[in-house]
């Protein structure tokens, strides 16, 4: 069952809502301050998760690309000579990689990523 973009981040929120609301409701016991301090508090944390969506938005697709797949475009730098295949760094991370056409490119070397099959990213040389 799939469930809509803004659902999804309301039921994420929730168990944060449920503990700001449980603490609000102890500070009102306690004395620390007035109900209606503690609804303007509750409002002002709903504005806040409100506001926030459309950052989250795009990470709670499910078709977002993950892992290899979500690399296709960058650039990185080959570590190894890839003769075809070798090791590049990308973003920061050393991963599998060999030449899109089989042939050699040296340690060094600027490339881009094209493809990527599992956890081996497919590159040529960055033009």
């Amino acid at each position: 069952m799939r469930r809509s973009l803004p659902l999804r981040y309301a039921l994420i929120q929730l168990p944060e809502l449920a503990l700001v609301a449980v603490l609000l409701v102890l500070a009102v016991r306690a004395g620390w301050f007035a109900a209606n301090t503690a609804a303007v508090v509750a409002g002002l944390w709903l504005i806040k998760e409100i506001a926030l969506y459309p950052l989250y938005r795009h990470a709670l697709r499910d078709d977002a690309p993950t892992g290899g797949a979500a690399l296709t475009g960058q650039r990185a730098v080959a570590r190894t000579e890839l003769a075809p295949h070798g090791w590049v760094s990308v973003r920061g991370e050393r991963w599998r990689a060999r030449a899109v056409d089989g042939g050699c490119i040296a340690a060094g070397t600027a490339v881009e990523v094209v493809a990527a099959d599992g956890l081996t990213l497919t590159v040529r040389r960055s033009g």
